[in-house]
Formats: structure tokens, sequence, C-alpha cells
């Protein structure tokens, strides 16, 4: 069976894309913006494929595949931005008398690989699986609305 899985790489990027700004900003507890980003990024890439897939099982894989992509592309964002607002709030510190300037970058430095080793080590694996689980509830949404339409 020919299965579009190619289909679940826009989804899973533009979503994991949006997924990782709002993590990375830390608006508020991320999880409750993300995790309904990652069911998007499944349900969407299931719909992109509709004609390819053939039943519930292929509707679930190309789901996951989108969701994990979303979480895989948001940690990355994620990492990165995290890195960067370290480095500007970094440079628009005001320094008192008490702290020399090479004090405070090198705290900010030290937090921001603090930020980067954290994401890679929980972030990532974490995104991964629960981008996979939402992208095939995602997909499994997708079919039982399909169903009623």
């Amino acid at each position: 069976m020919d299965i579009k899985y190619s289909n679940g790489f826009v989804p899973g990027i533009i979503l994991g894309l949006i997924a990782g700004v709002f993590a990375a900003l830390h608006w508020c507890c991320c999880l409750p913006i993300i995790l309904p980003l990652f069911v998007g990024a499944g349900y969407w890439a299931v719909h992109k494929s509709k004609d390819a897939v053939a039943d519930q099982n292929d509707m679930l894989i190309t789901g996951a595949f989108a969701g994990g992509l979303a979480g895989v592309i948001s940690s990355i964002v994620w990492i990165l931005l995290s890195m960067l607002l370290g480095a500007l709030i970094a440079s628009i510190i005001p320094l008192s008398d008490q702290y020399s300037a090479g004090s405070v970058f090198t705290a900010i430095g030290v937090s921001s690989l603090i930020d980067v080793i954290g994401g890679i080590v929980c972030c990532l694996p974490t995104y991964l699986v629960l981008g996979a689980l939402m992208g095939a509830l995602g997909g499994f949404i997708y079919d039982k609305t399909k169903k009623i339409n």
C-alpha cells in the first residue's frame, strides 16, 4: 500500500515551529497549548493524505508521524530560542557596581547551557513521545469525524 507519510511533513514542521515558539517564550505552562498543536498536526496530516490512507491503522501512523515530527521540531526550536533569549537577556541586564560584566555573562551562559542540556535530555524525548501520541490521536479523531460526515 502506498501511504504518503510525506504529507505529514508540512503540518509537522509548521505546527512544530509554532509550538516551539510558545514553549521558548514561557508565556504559560506550555503543555495546554502544545498538545492541541500536536493533535492538529496529526489531524491535518491525515486530512492531507485522506486519499492514500485506507484504514484506521494508516491514519494513526500518519498522524503519529506528523505529531512526532512536530514534537522534535518544537523541542529544537525551544532549545535554540532559549539560547537566543539567554543571550538577549544578558545583553540588556543593567550592570550595577557590585557585579562585573564577566560574572553576569558567565551566569547567563551557565543558565543557557543548563537549558540546552535539559532540552536535549528531557524536552526532546518527551515532546517526541507526546507528539507521536497526540498526532495519533489527531488521526483517530479524523477517522471518527470522517465517518460521521
